[in-house]
């Protein structure tokens, strides 16, 4: 009798149905996709990196350029300024080109006391008396206005009572409150200012600046000059004529005008509060600090 026989059958192939087929078109495109991708996100970093370095490339390159051009000015500018020989009137015009130049960079205090000094002499000596007292104008005025110019590039923060009108032994306390990214208060920094004497040139004064740290409970006190006065006149920047706060800010004292007249002798002064991430020139903090500067100014 015959046996009946099943038919041999192929094992069915499932790469070729029609889910691996879509499957494997699917992976195709999708690594090519992300080929795709990889390479327009490569390409626009290093886009992005190469205008980044032809920027810092272009600023160096300024800077240099810039940094060349005041060196080839520093030295005969300032050989005319102290040359005796020419005219006070010339001395102080070369000064005024000195001060665009150099303001930022430069304490230019004895320079100014230099001229100042001449031209007194000048006046005491009956020598071109009232040329000599334009000069003297002028230079307070030199002066007011680099301190503007610096006051500008500092970005201080705002002034609080920041100018007033003392006369000898007067007071001035001057509060400056700072407060976190949430508006909440965590510092108080309070100066305090004695007027010890006025004269012709300027002014003494005795300076106590204290910080109060409001979450750790913690009071630091600067005594400026270790409690001797110290002056302070027309000439003095706040670039460079300026006291170190604990929290690293900083606060400068501005003579802005002596007042000879007045019963008794007053003088207005100004304070300058500008933050701990502007270094001033001829500041030098350590590696830590500079770390400290960098991570908070982010």
């Amino acid at each position: 009798m015959p046996q009946n026989k099943t038919p041999n059958t192929a094992p069915e192939d499932y790469s070729k149905s029609k889910l691996a087929v879509w499957g494997q078109i699917t992976a195709t495109l999708a690594i090519g996709l992300a080929g795709i991708l990889f390479t327009i996100t490569n390409s626009s970093e290093q886009e992005k990196n190469r205008k980044n370095i032809m920027a810092t490339q272009i600023m160096s390159d300024r800077e240099k350029s810039e940094t060349d051009f005041r060196q080839s000015m520093f030295r005969p500018l300032i050989e005319q300024v102290l040359n005796d020989k020419l005219s006070l009137e010339n001395r102080f015009n070369v000064f005024q080109i000195f001060q665009s130049n150099f303001s930022d960079l430069f304490n230019s205090r004895p320079m100014y006391d230099i001229l100042w000094k001449k031209a007194k002499q000048e006046i005491d000596s009956n020598k071109n008396v009232d040329a000599d007292r334009d000069i003297i104008k002028r230079l307070i005025s030199l002066a007011r206005m680099t301190n503007e110019k610096q006051e500008g590039l500092i970005g201080a923060h705002p002034k609080e009572k920041s100018e007033k009108k003392l006369a000898r032994h007067d007071t001035l306390c001057w509060t400056y409150t700072e407060k976190d990214g949430d508006g909440d208060e965590e510092g108080k920094e309070e100066i305090k200012i004695i007027v010890d004497s006025i004269t012709a040139d300027g002014i003494k004064i005795r300076m106590t600046a204290s910080f109060f740290d409001l979450k750790e409970k913690d009071t630091s006190v600067i005594v400026a000059n270790n409690g001797r006065p110290f002056g302070v006149s027309y000439f003095d920047s706040p670039f460079t004529d300026n006291t170190l706060m604990p929290d690293g800010d900083r606060i400068a004292v501005i003579l802005e005008d002596l007042n000879p007249d007045d019963k008794p002798d007053s003088a207005t002064i100004r304070i300058i509060h500008f933050p701990a991430d502007f270094v001033t020139v001829g500041y030098r903090p350590s590696i830590n600090k500079l770390n400290e500067l960098i991570g908070n100014k982010k």
